[in-house]
C-alpha cells in the first residue's frame, strides 16, 4: 500500500474545518509542500493557514542577507545574529497575528497536532540551533560571528 503524501494527511486534517481561503491549502501549501519535505509548524484556523519551514539554514533563508517581508520593504541584515532575531520573529506568522486556532508540526517523518506552546518552543529550538550554527571567527580571543 502507498503512503499518503504528507500534504495529503496535511489536507485531510486541515480541510474539514477550513471554510474560507481555501486556495491557501489548495494551492499555496501543496506546492510548498511538493517542493520541500523537511519539518515545518504549521497553523489553520477556519479563514487559512500559515506554514514556517525549519530545514533551513541562514544562507537558504537569507542568500544575499536581504530579508524581504511579505509586507514591507526589503531590509539587508547586518550580520547572522540579526538574520535569526528575524527568523524568530517570523513566528508571527503562526502565533498570535494570524489567530491560528490549531497546530501541526511535522518532524520530517511525522505530521502531529501540538498546541500553541509546543509551536513557540520548536521555533525557538529551530532559531538556537540556527544560532549555534554561526559560522564564526577568533580575533584577539574574542568569538566574532561573521
Amino acid at each position: 500500500m502507498k503512503k499518503k503524501s504528507i500534504y495529503q494527511e496535511l489536507y485531510n486534517i486541515v480541510s474539514p474545518k477550513l471554510n474560507l481561503y481555501r486556495t491557501d491549502l489548495e494551492k499555496h501549501d501543496k506546492e510548498t509542500l511538493e517542493k520541500y519535505s523537511g519539518p515545518f509548524l504549521y497553523g489553520y484556523r477556519p479563514t487559512g493557514t500559515s506554514i514556517l519551514k525549519m530545514g533551513l539554514n541562514i544562507k537558504e533563508w537569507f542568500p544575499d542577507m536581504t530579508y524581504r517581508p511579505v509586507f514591507g520593504d526589503k531590509t539587508i541584515l547586518k550580520d547572522y545574529d540579526e538574520a535569526c532575531d528575524v527568523l524568530k520573529a517570523e513566528l508571527l506568522w503562526i502565533i498570535p497575528g494570524a489567530d491560528n486556532k490549531w497546530f501541526l508540526y511535522f518532524d520530517g517523518k511525522t505530521l502531529k497536532e501540538v498546541t500553541k506552546e509546543e509551536v513557540e518552543k520548536y521555533w525557538k529550538w529551530y532559531i538556537f540551533n540556527l544560532r549555534m550554527a554561526a559560522p564564526m571567527r577568533f580575533d584577539n580571543a574574542k568569538a566574532i560571528f561573521v
